[in-house]
């Protein structure tokens, strides 16, 4: 859509004066600054570069991703009140990896807001719940085997039991590409330009809402499996489930603390 205004901020002009875009921006560069650069909607470019998106893949060159990098980062990103800027007219915005759970999180708070008290909002796959089920228990939600050939919902290898919250998932074991033989995963790491290629297979995120979770668990991809940890660990209300893949080809399901409680069958 040409009228936009992500387009016409990554193609038309290098200033966006609009609340919701800055707010979205603003807490973007929240979550990169915590994940220590891992978070990065700046990447867009390279991501398309390598075929994730409408572009043809293709395997780059450490000099063709050097030169992208160049204009890629948050760094290149100012906000003033509602006004957004860039000081690279090359800089692009990609929200792919938290427009979701913020469109999810836009409704839920509509709902409280309308004295809606049981809920559940799903966008993608994106959840925000809050209360009870129609069963008047927590809400259920399964998490899918991280493989290629499984449908969403075909083999669910965990549940988790909610009554308040956000819960994202990002996995590189949908999206991907094959060039050369090679098979590279969606997620591109923001420091290097190069799709992440680790053991850590899927990471589900449960926070306050979904917007951070969502966002968080694209960095976890970025981070893999022992630095996801130890952020989960050392931040509060952050939990998750990690699912790697070990040298024989079966799954290791990691839970953390707060998430071992809530797969327990409620009663």
């Amino acid at each position: 859509d040409s009228t936009a205004l992500l387009y016409l901020f990554n193609h038309k002009g290098q200033e966006i004066v609009d609340a919701d875009f800055a707010g979205l921006t603003r807490m973007s560069l929240e979550i990169n600054e915590r994940t220590d650069g891992a978070f990065d909607p700046t990447v867009g470019p390279i991501a398309r570069k390598w075929g994730f998106g409408k572009d043809q893949g293709q395997a780059l060159d450490s000099n063709a991703v050097a030169e992208m990098l160049l204009y890629c980062g948050m760094q290149h990103l100012t906000i003033s009140g509602d006004t957004v800027r860039k000081d690279d007219p090359r800089t692009e915005i990609t929200y792919n990896a938290i427009a979701k759970g913020y469109g999810v999180d836009v409704v839920a708070d509509y709902l409280l807001e309308q004295g809606v008290e049981n809920f559940l909002v799903e966008i993608g796959g994106e959840l925000r719940i809050n209360g009870q089920s129609p069963r008047g228990l927590p809400w259920t939600v399964g998490i899918d085997a991280p493989e290629k050939s499984a449908l969403p919902g075909q083999k669910i290898v965990d549940r988790i039991h909610i009554s308040k919250g956000g819960l994202a998932t990002s996995g590189n074991y949908r999206e991907y590409l094959e060039v050369g033989g090679k098979t590279y995963g969606h997620t591109i790491d923001p420091k290097t330009g190069m799709p992440v290629q680790r053991a850590l297979l899927s990471a589900t995120v449960y926070a306050p809402t979904c917007a951070e979770a969502d966002a968080l668990a694209t960095a976890f991809m970025v981070m893999g499996t022992q630095k996801a940890k130890d952020f989960i660990q050392s931040n509060e209300g952050i939990e998750g489930v990690l699912i790697t893949a070990t040298p024989d080809s079966t799954l290791s399901i990691w839970h953390s603390e707060g998430i071992e409680a809530l797969t327990q069958t409620p009663k």
